[in-house]
């Protein structure tokens, strides 16, 4: 810097060259990407699929650091992990529930949605409700997520509809509870206060109306002084999605013996079609949303991810959503993701939760499991959000349907915000 100093090198020429080297070291800087490990053993780089995830501490102009933005109780940090049946959530939800400082509750709107506001059966959820019944819906879906939000889980059936009963009896679902947690509204929300996030997932199928990730966002704005929202939105290839669908009958508790792959009834394929509209016409109508308000709300608070993305590289994952949420990797996590030891007291009983070199089947397993005809009429109903999120169409063809060699998503997300 001697060279550079006006007082030694008078004539302008010498400043002008300062100025040049200095700007192109701020641009080298800025630019510079650190390299971190994969789980396939490669090189890879953090890269978001919807653009560059800024992390939640650094969101604002002149934030403070992440630990004091975090540890403050006003706003309080809400993660959401927006997405649908059979997408892979339970296993993307996992990297927050076995995190050791996040409140993680697994499908909050579960009971209130299929219970409180439907028959029973999972039917209603796959259609549109009444206006009034709507209303009310809305009305219900506010509040609870707005106590939730909050860690106030007063109300007589608070409890009882954020934590049914067949969610306390699974084992790990909730890692909090490891403590021995009673489920009641005292303990709950001393939990809920004592951990520095919370996170949760909810399928898309739950929020009201067609744009629901509108009403999403305005729960989320209502009171800004006491917490604020990140959402991670999960997306797979929808005829993944939608044959898992069918294979667990649309998770209906009746008409089962309507729905099987190859030997649908005539009801039953009817039931097939109008699901697969509804989960690429909900998927389409909110990735619209985001797009139309991403300058006045979404920026900053919204990253898009594929399911196909997250395995065999989940490190990098993990990595980019903490970053995004504003959470230092631990090691607890790290050794689950790198060399599949279960943090302590957990046991791994169910399959969504174990990290297995087997892990890409789970991604091509659809492609045996459904016929040519099929796919093509899925391909049909579903065409325009595939386009929009990189999965390639098999226009007919049996060979490349079974061809497993062959990726059917593009290397890189197409869609981008604002796009």
């Amino acid at each position: 810097m001697e060279y550079c100093r006006i007082g030694s090198r008078s004539t302008m020429l010498w400043v002008f060259l300062c100025f040049v080297v200095a700007e192109v070291l701020l641009v080298l800087l800025i630019n510079l990407e650190k390299p971190i490990e994969s789980t396939m053993g490669s090189e890879v780089r953090i890269r978001n699929t919807a653009g560059v995830i800024m992390p939640y501490n650094k969101r604002e102009a002149g934030s403070k650091a992440t630990k004091a933005k975090i540890a403050s109780n006003k706003p309080r940090l809400i993660v959401i992990i927006l997405t649908h049946m059979s997408s892979g959530s339970t296993f993307l939800g996992n990297l927050f529930n076995l995190y050791p400082d996040v409140f993680y509750v697994y499908e909050p709107l579960h009971t209130l949605r299929r219970e409180v506001h439907g028959d029973g059966n999972g039917l209603d959820e796959w259609n549109v409700l009444d206006k009034k019944a709507e209303d009310a819906y809305r009305t219900d879906f506010s509040n609870l997520l707005h106590k939730f939000f909050t860690c106030n889980f007063k109300g007589n059936k608070t409890i009882q509809n954020l934590f049914p009963g067949w969610l306390r009896r699974r084992k790990n679902y909730l890692a909090w509870r490891r403590a021995g947690t009673n489920f009641t509204k005292e303990s709950v929300s001393e939990v809920c206060k004592s951990k520095r996030i919370t996170v949760t997932k909810i399928m898309q199928t739950r929020l009201p109306g067609k744009f629901g990730i509108r009403d999403l966002q305005r729960v989320c704005s209502s009171e800004p002084g006491k917490f604020d929202c990140l959402i991670i939105h999960l997306v797979r290839d929808p005829r993944a999605v939608i044959s898992s669908l069918i294979s667990h009958q649309f998770y209906f508790e009746t008409k089962k013996e309507l729905i099987a792959t190859q030997h649908a009834t005539p009801e039953g394929k009817e039931i097939i079609r109008h699901n697969s509209f509804i989960v690429c016409s909900l998927i389409q109508a909110n990735l619209n949303y985001v797009n139309e308000h991403w300058s006045s709300w979404f920026r900053g608070r919204y990253t898009l991810l594929r399911y196909e993305d997250i395995i065999g590289n989940l490190f990098s994952v993990a990595f980019q959503l903490y970053n995004f949420t504003g959470l230092p990797m631990v090691d607890s996590v790290r050794n689950w993701i790198l060399e599949g030891i279960w943090p302590l007291d957990v046991n791994a009983t169910n399959p969504a939760f174990v990290i297995s070199e087997n892990d890409t089947a789970r991604i091509e397993h659809w492609r045996s499991r459904l016929d040519t005809s099929q796919v093509t009429e899925f391909e049909e109903l579903c065409s325009p959000v595939m386009n929009m999120m990189g999965y390639k169409s098999i226009n007919g063809s049996e060979h490349l349907l079974h061809n497993t060699t062959q990726k059917l998503w593009t290397e890189k997300m197409p869609l981008k915000f604002p796009y």
